[in-house]
């Protein structure tokens, strides 16, 4: 693409990612509320057990439509502008298993971080799921709600189409950009900084992997230690607080161990092998996304072009919804001591 139409299509890129952003909130805002009343309706006329179970299956359909449903659009919104495809190959790289550990490691490590701030500013909120876990079926509900589904709706919207399509504008670029958005669409400053690097690192695994299901792996595997450790804290109460700093001690060291072994793996990187002498699920060596070459905007010129009526739209919304959810942790417990 020419230098001279290198701005406008990034700022055409960005407006298109926030428009799909805007019908995120608009679906999770507008929506909730019509599946919460189908999940009650069902659930008077279902016995208990199947009225549950079918609750789950609302929450994950609902959950999914609100990611699904966007990153589909982006492509009629594209309209026949240039468009990146989402890389959805099955092979991964070789060190597929150092990617997992790393990034869980880095993940861990900056939730350890998150709550230290949070505790030396004096934040605090509810971060306890719908379902606590005390039994086999909200365990199961746990797992599908908390850790399956956002691991790959939210990947498909983030890294596959947003982080994918900021790509050809430098990969530093659309690793900050796709996190930042990535942190504030959980709305909750509690997360902020966990959520971010959450995000960094899952971009970078997508990056280097080559495959959308290496970062979706990676989601997943996060979420589902939130959900092992809920569980375990449901069943257990505090005696699984040792158990639980034991398994995060042992992520953090074997996380440690398998970046140290990545650094050595791409600095003695050779060239990949030809097609037919890859492994049929893990490559021999590693596979990452296609080379770009990136058409870089200064720091001044994406920052000017980012607030695209779209991407501003979103921001708007998202931080009135953000603020709004600050507010009530501190106002309900302030209302609740007056009225005690």
């Amino acid at each position: 693409m020419p230098a001279n139409n290198t701005y406008p299509s990034y700022r055409d890129t960005i407006n298109r990612i926030g428009i799909c952003l805007c019908i995120m909130l608009a679906l999770i805002q507008g929506t909730s509320l019509a599946w919460a009343l189908l999940s009650v309706w069902l659930s008077a006329i279902l016995p208990a057990e199947s009225a549950y179970f079918t609750g789950v299956l609302i929450e994950t359909v609902s959950y999914l439509s609100y990611f699904i449903i966007p990153a589909v659009l982006f492509v009629p919104l594209s309209n026949g502008r240039e468009r990146q495809p989402v890389r959805f190959d099955i092979r991964m790289p070789a060190f597929f298993p150092l990617l997992i550990l790393a990034g869980l490691a880095a993940i861990s490590a900056a939730a350890q971080v998150n709550a230290w701030l949070m505790t030396l500013i004096g934040y605090t909120t509810d971060m306890t799921a719908s379902y606590a876990g005390g039994t086999d079926p909200q365990a199961i509900a746990l797992f599908i709600t908390v850790s399956l589904a956002p691991a790959f709706c939210e990947e498909l919207l983030f890294r596959g189409v947003i982080y994918g399509n900021l790509r050809p504008y430098g990969v530093p670029l659309a690793v900050t950009v796709s996190a930042l958005l990535f942190a504030l669409m959980h709305g909750n400053i509690a997360q902020t900084f966990y959520t971010f690097v959450a995000g960094v690192v899952m971009a970078l695994c997508y990056e280097l992997s080559g495959s959308i299901w290496c970062s979706t792996f990676l989601h997943l595997f996060n979420n589902l230690s939130a959900c092992v450790a809920q569980i375990l804290l449901a069943r257990l109460g505090e005696g699984a607080e040792m158990l639980l700093y034991v398994i995060d001690l042992s992520v953090m060291v074997a996380g440690t161990a398998a970046a140290l072994a990545l650094l050595l793996f791409f600095r003695h990187r050779k060239p990949d092998p030809p097609q037919s002498a890859r492994g049929s699920l893990f490559g021999n060596l590693p596979e990452s996304l296609p080379p770009v070459q990136p058409m870089k905007p200064d720091f001044g010129t994406a920052f000017r072009k980012f607030f695209t009526p779209g991407m501003t739209a979103f921001l708007v919304l998202e931080l009135l919804c953000t603020a709004a959810t600050a507010l009530t942790v501190y106002l309900v417990p302030y209302l609740e001591g007056l009225l005690s």
